[in-house]
């Protein structure tokens, strides 16, 4: 069966006013998702039940697809289809898992495990996300008119692009946002998308500091045209505001002097600023530095971007902890997390842009995948087997409330795979469920059955930052853990920013970081506690680092990770690399213990 008319297959969103918009999310995201859901499922088994994966399950005789999917087809994890998929980079038969061409791979950031994982991609995989793309700009944008009219101006959005590679099978591996913008870019390359700031031979420049550079130097040159500001996530924004406060001064030099620095020697990159940067313009260049030299950064994008609506970044997750650093720079700005999106598919909008950080949600796009949802248990992150008794259900099943791990069955070939995101019901839309993203299952610490999640340690450290830290005048600018099996504790290192008078060789910086290691220990879970309280579980610890320490740990794992850029990269919350732990414990500058 094909899909409803009204579903155009390779752009579902044909008209982009907003009448058509909210007829749009009425039929598929609220009153018909789950027909919607049925049919999408009949087709992509039509399609892929004659692959070498599929067809050992079915036969010609089965009527109810759905029913033999449920019965027969296993629930998987990424270990489970490597084979597959390792076939597939070699250079075996396309319709191992998809009947559609494998037109590229795409490649995960690797934070799971610290190794990449590659996923198939198809033609109609491909055309399905960028369509989900384009349904959420939609959204967003009736969020944001003036009178009759749309406000007008550019998206500044700020990307790194890390060098793809060529499989055996000579299939091209690259992240999910390189392709997208690659084949956004097909067939003219040296034009400017509409909306666009930054030209797209700069966005495909591979080297990571020119091309962060050169981006910045667009955007400010054109800075009374930007309407939005963004990365990828969060911790993008905050890396991106960094590299501003260190090269503000050359960046201005060049606007004054109407000359791109010498070390900018990517041609592309290079000829694309010299068509924005033709003439030299003091008075941009003072404006700018006014903003600069100022005591305090705080309003910092507002300041520099006045046009500036919102930051778009995506703050769920682990990402959640950056918001007060958002807010901070953005002084006022709404921040939008407007998609839920992986490798795997953009599967998720966010139907309330505007609404607060820390209450987004978001609707799951019913064309996209099938999908199924496995109840687990919110302490234990296990398969829940005394919730729903364990089974399966389906999107129009979910429960308010409950945690879930999502299982997509996709067009180019993941069959009831389980993605490794716990997501929780918040509410319902009229028939429509909404999820708040929670966290990767299993990245947590652990040392004896204490099981402290990405999760815990957040809202932990997020109360150490909001009850300690800010008073003093400082910022949390990443940190990371690991359980220290041989002194048996939790070992946290973080980066700290000053912004107050308090130096960190002062008597009351000691008695911060201790409050602060009292905070967190005494802020994480029952489990924990216990074996805190009875000593069985030792004192935890904060490890203060140098500054630009985690710009070195990025750089260390995007050094043993192929085809990631710093805006793919996403920070680990726990480590387990030995030699990861060994360079940060070189950067160590004080220790400091619970009591």
């Amino acid at each position: 069966m094909a899909l409803p008319s009204h579903l155009d297959q390779e752009n579902p969103t044909t008209n982009d006013d907003e009448e058509s918009v909210e007829a749009l999310l009425e039929k598929m995201s609220i009153i018909n998702a789950g027909k919607i859901q049925d049919q999408v499922l009949e087709e992509i088994l039509a399609k892929n039940s004659k692959t070498e994966y599929l067809a050992r399950f079915f036969s010609d005789a089965d009527d109810d697809v759905k029913q033999v999917l449920k019965k027969k087809v296993p629930l998987v994890d990424y270990t489970d289809l490597l084979p597959y998929i390792q076939r597939i980079a070699d250079g075996g038969s396309h319709h191992i898992l998809s009947a559609d061409p494998i037109l590229e791979l795409i490649s995960s950031s690797g934070t799971t495990g610290g190794k990449h994982k590659l996923f198939p991609g198809t033609a109609k995989q491909l055309s399905l996300q960028a369509s989900v793309v384009k349904f959420a700009i939609n959204i967003l944008n009736k969020h944001f008119v003036d009178g009759d009219q749309h406000l007008k101006g550019k998206r500044m959005f700020l990307y790194t692009m890390a060098p793809e590679f060529t499989t055996p099978g000579h299939l091209v591996a690259r992240s999910g946002i390189a392709s997208i913008i690659k084949k956004s870019l097909a067939g003219s390359p040296s034009s400017n998308p509409p909306d666009a700031i930054i030209p797209p031979e700069v966005t495909l420049c591979e080297d990571v500091k020119q091309s962060m550079y050169s981006q910045l130097l667009c955007g400010l040159l054109q800075r009374e045209s930007v309407m939005t500001f963004g990365t990828v996530f969060a911790a993008g924004f905050v890396q991106v505001m960094k590299f501003l406060e260190q090269h503000w001064e050359e960046l201005c030099c060049n606007i004054r002097q109407g000359r791109i620095s010498d070390w900018i020697d990517d041609p592309k990159c290079r000829g694309a600023l010299s068509y924005i940067l033709t003439t030299p313009m003091p008075a941009l260049a003072d404006e700018i530095s006014k903003e600069f030299e100022k005591n305090s950064w705080e309003g910092i994008v507002k300041k520099l971007w006045p046009g500036a609506k919102f930051i778009e970044a995506v703050v769920t997750g682990s990402m959640a902890q950056y918001i007060p650093k958002l807010e901070f720079y953005g002084g006022g700005l709404p921040i939008v997390s407007l998609m839920y999106a992986a490798c795997e598919g953009n599967f998720g909008i966010n139907l309330k842009p505007l609404c607060d950080p820390d209450d987004v949600s978001y609707c799951l796009v019913p064309w996209m995948a099938y999908y199924e949802f496995l109840p687990v248990d919110p302490i234990s992150e296990d398969d829940a087997a005394d919730i729903n008794n364990g089974r399966v259900v389906d999107l129009a099943d979910v429960k308010i409330g409950q945690h879930y791990e999502l299982v997509v069955t996709t067009f180019s070939g993941l069959n009831r795979y389980k993605m490794g995101d716990i997501l929780m019901v918040t509410a319902f839309h009229k028939n429509a469920p909404q999820f708040r993203f929670v966290r990767r299952k299993n990245v947590v610490l652990s040392l004896l059955s204490d099981k402290t999640t990405e999760e815990d340690l957040i809202k932990a450290t997020s109360k150490a930052i909001n009850s300690i830290l800010e008073p003093h005048g400082f910022f949390l600018t990443d940190y990371t853990s690991y359980a220290d099996s041989g002194s048996f504790h939790y070992v946290l290192f973080w980066e700290l920013q000053n912004h107050g008078e308090l130096g960190v060789q002062d008597n009351g910086f000691v008695e911060m970081m201790k409050g602060c290691c009292n905070v967190v220990d005494q802020s994480l879970d029952d489990k924990y506690r216990y074996y805190r309280i009875h000593n069985t579980i030792g004192p935890l610890e904060i490890k203060v680092v140098k500054q630009g320490t985690f710009d070195a740990l990025m750089d260390f794992t995007l050094s043993r990770r192929k085809s990631t850029s710093p805006s793919q990269y996403k920070p680990v919350k726990c480590i387990t690399s030995e030699d990861a732990i060994q360079m940060m414990n070189s950067m160590v500058m004080a220790t400091f213990f619970s009591d």
